[in-house]
């Protein structure tokens, strides 16, 4: 059954504000705001964990400061609730854009009135992704248990015209052993920049290859280690175009 709702009734259910935020923190892999919404102290925190998030995904999280658990409720009215995602979207959306992140996962706590299976939606991950949805293209969105992932690149498409290093390394490297792409990328730690993949490769004409491909474009570092049936070798190069053609041509 569907439900009409007035123009009037509409403007209830969407309207929201911006609160004031201020930078706390703003590392390669953590940063952090915080912000007062009606007395209530709040942060967001958008993080990347190399041995829990893949290549270019960062997770966001969001809560009251200093709270016990994250199920804790604010237990204000839906505006409060809508401004609060207002805010925590428009400085998600700045920060992509600047650090052009590619993903960006949340999760919706759970509390004393969800399952405790992480495969089943919370009710907040049902708020937040409705929300999501009146926000965003709906190929921009995917919905997992109580985790919800955005694919920025829906967004900003303009972001990703180009390809990144690392983009340019796992394809080759997926040539190269025919592995697919998500295999691959489960191997890269670090950012465009300053990031290392090691993994081992079936390759059709030399078998099993090990990689260890470390690039660090501040101290102009390039380097690939291979061994190859206990054949190990290791080239330096001046830049990412020489490494890159050595893979190659590899």
């Amino acid at each position: 059954m569907k439900i009409k709702i007035t123009e009037q009734q509409y403007r209830i259910l969407t309207e929201a504000t911006i609160f004031d935020v201020k930078k706390y923190t703003d590392t390669k892999n953590l940063i952090e705001y915080r912000f007062n919404a009606d007395g209530i102290k709040y942060f967001i925190r958008i993080f990347h964990y190399d041995y829990k998030h893949k290549n270019n995904v960062y997770e966001v999280e969001f809560g009251i400061l200093n709270q016990e658990t994250f199920g804790d409720r604010a237990g204000r009215d839906l505006y409060h609730l809508n401004s609060v995602l207002n805010t925590v979207l428009s400085v998600v959306e700045k920060e992509v854009k600047e650090k052009k992140i590619r993903y960006i996962k949340l999760e919706g706590a759970a509390d004393e009135k969800d399952s405790g299976s992480a495969f089943n939606s919370t009710i907040r991950t049902k708020i937040y992704y409705r929300y999501l949805k009146n926000r965003y293209p709906d190929d921009a969105l995917s919905l997992g248990g109580r985790f919800i992932m955005i694919d920025i690149s829906k967004l900003y498409p303009e972001l990703f015209t180009e390809e990144s290093k690392i983009e340019k390394i796992v394809k080759v490297l997926e040539r190269i052993g025919d592995e697919e792409e998500m295999d691959i990328n489960n191997a890269v730690s670090g950012d465009d920049n300053d990031f290392n993949i090691e993994l081992e490769l079936i390759s059709s004409n030399y078998g099993v290859v090990y990689f260890n491909i470390t690039i660090n474009v501040h101290y102009n570092h390039y380097a690939v280690e291979t061994d190859i049936d206990g054949d190990q070798n290791t080239e330096e190069f001046e830049t990412f175009d020489d490494l890159y053609n050595y893979l190659n041509n590899f």
